[in-house]
């Protein structure tokens, strides 16, 4: 009863799929997610919606706990999330009463005033009669079934060399992927296969990238046909277009 994601870069607005395991015999359910930022509770209904997607709607304890899960980013509590549960405590999409709550209490009373729900860190959900509060984070939900399923797409074929010189093997695009995401921060994970490994290094990569490599060699790669976005990690709060672009790798050609 465990929850995955990819690793590959977020969009500020697009969270990597999610799988929740909720079935006893190890079933998979697999979602695609969409983060609405700065909105209210009415805004963001209006907002799943238009995505043909809902607020999630925790129904079992599995469910709610992967939500915490999924909502914690690198120890980081993205703030409290709004849940699928309104009038009556029924849920959004099917408008059924949930047989299944994690309110600290019994259910809040409802009255004439609508009530939101909203999940906290620790699991438990409280309501919210303010439908003019702004929520910094929000998130939709839309499940996916096995047909719909699309494999990540990969971006580096080969690793044909390194400027790092600690390497001992190039055999691992996952760790080409560390290194560029940390601007030659980390070189690899494991203590022992380079000098400075992502379990092995004391030293902690700083947030916004300060303690990294002013100046980084980089690697020759034979990356996969296809269009792939890039961006600069380091200053990526300033909106130089130069830091961002698009390289599209052509399919080879096979002569005659």
């Amino acid at each position: 009863k465990a929850l995955t994601a990819p690793t590959s870069c977020q969009s500020p607005f697009l969270a990597p799929a999610f799988r929740l395991f909720t079935a006893e015999d190890g079933t998979t359910r697999t979602f695609k997610a969409l983060i609405v930022r700065d909105s209210t509770f009415p805004e963001i209904v209006q907002q799943c919606e238009a995505a043909k997607m809902i607020l999630p709607e925790p129904t079992t304890h599995e469910f709610n706990e992967a939500l915490v899960q999924f909502w914690t980013v690198n120890g980081r509590w993205r703030g409290d999330l709004p849940i699928g549960m309104a009038a009556d405590w029924a849920s959004l999409s099917t408008g059924e009463v949930a047989g299944f709550h994690q309110f600290r209490h019994q259910r809040p009373p409802i009255g004439q005033i609508d009530h939101y729900a909203l999940l906290r860190q620790n699991g438990e959900w409280y309501d919210d009669m303010n439908e003019k509060r702004v929520n910094s984070r929000a998130l939709c939900l839309a499940e996916i079934t096995g047909d719909e399923i699309v494999e990540e797409p990969k971006l580096f074929a080969d690793w044909i060399w390194s400027s790092v010189q600690s390497m001992k093997k190039l055999n691992n695009t996952e760790e080409l992927e560390l290194q560029l995401a940390s601007s030659g921060f980390y070189e690899c994970f494991e203590e022992g296969d380079c000098d400075y490994s992502l379990n092995g290094n004391k030293d902690k990569l700083q947030d916004q990238l300060n303690n990294a490599p002013a100046y980084f060699a980089g690697n020759i790669v034979r990356m996969y046909p296809g269009k792939h976005q890039y961006m600069s990690t380091r200053n990526n709060n300033f909106s130089n277009r130069a830091q961002k672009g698009t390289i599209i790798v052509n399919s080879p050609q096979i002569l005659p």
